[in-house]
């Protein structure tokens, strides 16, 4: 039997993070490859991913609410709170550099948004608790992720440049 079905089938009722030590691995998000209670760490190394699970994440154990936009938020806006914006930053910054055969443009663009709303939540609430932190960010989940659709749709002052030459 291969550990996925060992896990699916017993009565484990913590939350299984699953991630990869390979550098620039990316562990699929697919939900129907996962038990109910296992999530995936997207492309988050094990020490980030671990680092954000022990910080008291939140009171739940539905797996479903780690999205992949809440973890780079709420690792961002810990590391702002705790290490500073600048090093906050550079840490996202330096997580979404990978080789460009595994790059992929438009998730990378979404995590340094997501990491951008997390530096706002430190910067907004310095002082509240972790669990509370996380608490709100899943609340405004809906209000970020039109943030982050709208900010998808905003053409750079070179996008914008272009177009001005060449239409």
């Amino acid at each position: 039997e291969n550990l996925l079905s060992q896990i699916s089938g017993s009565s484990y009722e913590g939350i299984i993070m699953r991630a990869s030590q390979v550098p620039n691995a990316h562990v699929a998000r697919s939900d129907f490859s996962l038990p109910n209670n296992m999530i995936s760490a997207g492309n988050l190394t094990p020490q980030k991913a671990r680092i954000l699970l022990m910080l008291g994440l939140c009171n739940t154990n539905n797996p479903k609410e780690f999205s992949n936009d809440i973890r780079h938020q709420f690792v961002s806006a810990i590391f702002a709170r705790n290490l500073g914006e600048d090093v906050a930053k550079r840490f996202g910054d330096i997580n979404e550099l990978k080789p460009a055969d595994l790059l992929d443009p438009v998730d990378s663009k979404i995590d340094k948004i997501n990491n951008e709303i997390g530096r706002q939540y430190a910067k907004q609430y310095p002082n509240m608790p972790r669990k509370q932190l996380l608490k709100l960010m899943l609340k405004e989940y809906p209000k970020n992720k039109q943030l982050i659709i709208q900010k998808m749709n905003e053409k750079t002052e070179k996008q914008k440049k272009l177009e001005r030459e060449y239409l």
